[in-house]
């Protein structure tokens, strides 16, 4: 399983707001590369309940939080795994799994 992380910062660095972590499991045969990996073509999808001030800490909890999650254990060793902090909204807080036909 390889990790990649991405911040996304739409809005002032004057506005102090909380980041929130998405977990996206990628599929290769999706989007070979891991850049064009988002929330509406990864093969799964979590958001990590909780929001934080850095992005080193948004980054370090997702990966604590994907660790004890079933999520790490169902996918493949070779599904890619992105990590985004991002500041805007985020999407709905369940999971869901994209079905490759």
């Amino acid at each position: 399983m390889s990790l990649s992380a991405g911040l996304i910062d739409s809005k002032s660095e004057l506005e102090p707001t909380m980041l929130k972590a998405l977990i996206l499991i990628c599929s290769i045969a999706i989007t070979s590369d891991l850049q064009d990996c988002n929330a509406n073509n990864a093969v799964a999808v979590a958001r990590v309940p909780s929001e934080f001030a850095s992005p080193v800490t948004c980054f370090m909890h997702a990966q604590a939080y994907l660790a004890e999650t079933s999520i790490a254990q169902e996918s493949g060793n070779d599904d890619p795994v992105k990590i985004v902090c991002d500041r805007r909204e985020p999407i709905d807080a369940s999971i869901h799994r994209l079905t490759i036909e």
